[in-house]
């Protein structure tokens, strides 16, 4: 009889968290393969993505999470953080980024302090709706920013990025960026998110950030529901990848555009994503507001652990993360990995 791994004291509710999500057949597969697996010894990761905040000051409607407001119950405090950040000598980069805007949270400079002064990079994705301040003081030691910019004319960016105001937020970006050319110490890029209702406005947006001279976009992709508009929109968004590669050449802008979109194959100055091909799991993850450790940036649901009730390393080695792990690159990935866009070079 196959005996069954060692169980922490997670592993029956992680069991229904993880397995309980994926279809019948599919769980039963992963539950059964589970048998199988023991805690690995892997390294510790070098990139962290911590989401210091779940709430947001914006109802996006790919997003939604701030439908009902912000939050301040869901919030990482920086002692967590801190405790979770001096368990990983190994890290080289942590990026604030999640499911909510880091720039809400009052104290944001005491999170970038723990790092900077643990000589780690700060990259911090955010909706451009914060102050200057917060921003200039992660530039000025060394940081990254990605400001989510969706639109390239006022009227879609407001319908998308509800209820900031494109003037406030553009202004914001246009001082950050020149804040930090003028410095040249830290980066400025924009990550754009294509949905049905922006398809033509990617070029726009590539020009836009060669005015402002920033240095990199990315574009992302909408996860949420029926994609078949991008079988239907293949041809104008062939179109637009196109153009904003010229104008991307034109001014040396870093674009990083998906290989794939949904499966369908895109032409051009694309880039290769996790969806053909992913590493990204061993050697980064991602920790929520509540400790949950989970598996990639593109926030997948599946769990390895907590980081707050556990030590971060025993999740990191757990067997669920070796089941995900023998998985990866397989026919038998996690559903939400089939045709994943990520691309962690992006952020390098």
């Amino acid at each position: 009889m196959l005996k069954a791994p060692a169980l922490d004291a997670n592993s029956f509710s992680l069991d229904r968290r993880n397995f309980d999500l994926l279809p019948d057949a599919v769980a039963q597969d992963w539950r059964s393969e589970f048998l199988h697996c023991r805690r690995g010894n892997r390294p510790k990761p070098t990139r962290l993505i911590v989401e210091i905040f779940n709430s947001c000051n914006l109802d996006c409607p790919m997003c939604r999470v701030g439908q009902y407001g912000i939050d301040y119950s869901r919030l990482m405090s920086v002692g967590d953080f801190t405790d979770i950040i001096d368990q990983l000598d190994s890290l080289k980069e942590v990026r604030l980024n999640g499911l909510g805007e880091s720039t809400l949270v009052h104290n944001l400079k005491e999170y970038i302090d723990v790092l900077s002064q643990r000589s780690i990079k700060t990259e911090l994705v955010t909706n451009g709706t914060g102050e200057f301040d917060d921003y200039k003081y992660i530039i000025d030691r060394g940081g990254s920013i990605f400001f989510s910019w969706d639109a390239a004319t006022k009227a879609i960016f407001e319908k998308l990025r509800r209820p900031a105001r494109w003037k406030k937020v553009f202004e914001t970006l246009q001082k950050v960026s020149e804040h930090a050319s003028a410095s040249h110490i830290g980066n400025v890029g924009l990550i754009f998110t294509l949905q049905k209702l922006n398809v033509s406005h990617f070029s726009g947006v590539i020009q836009m950030a060669a005015d402002l001279k920033v240095q990199s976009v990315q574009m992302n992709v909408i996860k949420k529901g029926a994609n078949e508009w991008i079988k239907d929109s293949k041809g104008e968004i062939s179109y637009e990848i196109n153009k904003a590669c010229e104008i991307s050449k034109r001014h040396r802008i870093k674009l990083f555009v998906p290989s794939q979109i949904s499966g369908t194959a895109l032409a051009g100055c694309s880039s290769s994503t996790a969806g053909s091909h992913c590493l990204a799991p061993t050697h980064e993850t991602v920790i929520r507001w509540n400790g949950d450790v989970q598996v990639c940036n593109m926030f997948n649901p599946y769990v390895l652990g907590s980081a707050l009730d556990d030590n971060f390393m025993n999740s990191w080695n757990s067997a669920f993360a070796e089941l995900f792990l023998r998985r990866l690159n397989s026919n038998a990935k996690h559903p939400y990995c089939i045709n994943c866009v990520y691309m962690p070079q992006a952020y390098a």
